[in-house]
């Protein structure tokens, strides 16, 4: 799917952290349906951070050099293990 999605001029921000395996989404969004919940996030940071964002505009500009940074890493290391895998 993300490959399909960066082929197609997606965002980079999607690598800033690795992608997750089906099973691990299909799990979270049952816990949302479980908790009746609308979001789960994978750590207190991001949780955190992410709602920080959403209340001041000013860190999230701040913060988007770094996250384009960390995407652009992640991206690389994802383009790296599709040539590693069988």
């Amino acid at each position: 799917m993300l490959s399909q999605e960066m082929a197609a001029g997606g965002s980079i921000y999607n690598f800033i952290d690795p992608p997750q395996e089906p099973d691990v989404t299909a799990q979270r969004i049952l816990e949302c349906c479980e908790r009746g919940s609308r979001e789960i996030f994978s750590s207190v940071f991001d949780k955190l951070f992410t709602h920080a964002c959403l209340t001041s505009m000013r860190l999230l500009n701040l913060s988007l050099p770094i996250m384009k940074l960390l995407g652009r890493r992640g991206h690389r290391r994802y383009l790296r293990g599709l040539t590693t895998r069988p």
